[in-house]
């Protein structure tokens, strides 16, 4: 999850309007998470980025989910996760987060 706070930059320089993703695959307590995110530099100034991102967030049963007893199997599991949008202040300047909002 430390990913997901601090290595949203692009791999490449980018201008106002371009757009970047990037997917993110982790193990959550038994079950798999893919994280995909889509950002959008929609603006710079006096050196502040404003970095717009939408998601979803997505899961399915690992190989063991903790606490089931042993011999249990998941045979299906299903999980709903909404999208979610945030907005990002980025210095540019300092290279910090300044701030960030997360719609859920």
């Amino acid at each position: 999850m430390f990913t997901q706070v601090f290595a949203f930059a692009p791999d490449k320089p980018v201008k106002v309007g371009d757009t970047w993703t990037r997917i993110d695959k982790m193990p959550a307590a038994g079950l798999d998470a893919v994280v995909k995110q889509k950002y959008k530099l929609e603006s710079v100034s006096n050196g502040v980025a404003k970095v717009a991102l939408t998601g979803d967030l997505t899961f399915k049963a690992g190989k063991s989910f903790p606490g089931l007893p042993e011999g249990i199997d998941i045979k299906k599991f299903d999980m709903k996760a909404d999208k979610f949008t945030s907005t990002l202040l980025f210095d540019t300047k300092t290279q910090t987060v300044l701030s960030q909002h997360l719609s859920l």
